[in-house]
């Protein structure tokens, strides 16, 4: 039993020592494709329909650094917006 956790506290400690790293890597900023960069004005502009509280609402929601740009994907039927911000390398 002494030995089965000796395993798992290496192993923690072997994931921690991997995460710790990882989590502090600056967040990079931009859109994957087929993803595109729009700006608030921009993809208001699109949208003219949506009354200005619910679309500042759902903006605010989206855009978490709050840079005011936003990843959108323009579908037939809907747009979806991510923010640009990500951890992927």
């Amino acid at each position: 039993m002494r030995k089965f956790a000796v395993v798992i506290a290496v192993v923690a400690l072997q994931v921690a020592a991997v995460a710790g790293p990882a989590a502090a890597v600056k967040p990079r900023r931009g859109c994957a494709p087929p993803f595109i960069l729009m700006t608030r004005e921009a993809l208001r502009a699109t949208v003219p329909q949506v009354p200005e509280d619910a679309f500042n609402q759902i903006f605010n929601a989206i855009d978490k650094n709050r840079d005011d740009q936003v990843c959108v994907k323009q579908q037939p039927t809907f747009t979806n917006a991510v923010d640009n911000t990500s951890n992927a390398r």
